[in-house]
C-alpha cells in the first residue's frame, strides 16, 4: 500500500471489507450494504473475464452500487484519492458493466 491508501484506511465505506469490494446497498436512508461475493464464470472465447454474484436486498429501494474506498466529504479534497499518484505513476480508476436482474422469489 502507498502512504496514502494508509492514511485512507479509517476513511474506506465499510472498514472490515477488501479495498475496491463492490457494495450495494437498498434504500438511501440508514445502513443495510450487502458485499456481495463475485465468482468468475467459466472462461469465455474472447472478451474480459465475467463474473456473477447474487445477492438480497435488505429492504425495497432504489440500488446504489459503490466500491469500498476511502471518501473524504470536505470541499476541494472530494478527489484526493482520484488523484493520479505522482510516486508510482499509478491512477485510481477502473470501468465495470453491471447489469442487475430481478429474481423470482
Amino acid at each position: 500500500m502507498t502512504p496514502k491508501m494508509y492514511l485512507g484506511l479509517p476513511l474506506r465505506r465499510q472498514i472490515a471489507s477488501n479495498w475496491f469490494a463492490t457494495i450495494l446497498r437498498a434504500d438511501n436512508k440508514g445502513f443495510g450494504e450487502v458485499t456481495p461475493v463475485f465468482k468468475r464464470e467459466e472462461a469465455q472465447q474472447t472478451g474480459p473475464a465475467r463474473y456473477k454474484a447474487t445477492f438480497k436486498a435488505p429492504r425495497d429501494g432504489e440500488v446504489f452500487v459503490y466500491v469500498n474506498d476511502s471518501v473524504i466529504g470536505f470541499p476541494g479534497h472530494f478527489d484526493m484519492f482520484y488523484r493520479p499518484d505522482k510516486s508510482t505513476r499509478m491512477t485510481n480508476k477502473g470501468k465495470a458493466d453491471l447489469t442487475i436482474e430481478l429474481l423470482n422469489k
